[in-house]
């Protein structure tokens, strides 16, 4: 993914027809200051992406790494809405577990 997934995203975007605000998404998630259209769409993203990789694969972001990300900044969010967030990882873990065939 981390070699292809930008071009993966882009032909799938493109390939599924998807509106212009799940395009620009997942083509700006990870540089989201960069959107030209729909910026808070990629900020969501990326925050996302960077919380749902740090509950499931865990050993690709240490505590302080998923911590300090500054799209806590640009989505308004506080430290307290951060520790909210993190302390849900066990409850998000069941539900994915729940899912797995």
């Amino acid at each position: 993914m981390g070699e292809f997934g930008f071009g993966f995203g882009r032909v799938i975007t493109e390939r599924w027809e998807l509106p212009d605000s799940v395009k620009e998404a997942i083509l700006h998630y990870h540089a989201f200051e960069e959107a030209p259209s729909f910026a808070e769409e990629a900020k969501i993203t990326c925050l996302a992406d960077r919380l749902g990789t740090y509950t499931v694969v865990t050993d690709v972001y240490d505590e302080q790494t998923v911590r300090e990300h500054p799209v806590y900044e640009a989505l308004n969010f506080y430290q307290d809405d951060v520790d909210t967030l993190l302390g849900m990882q066990e409850s998000v873990l069941e539900v994915v577990d729940s899912m797995a065939l």
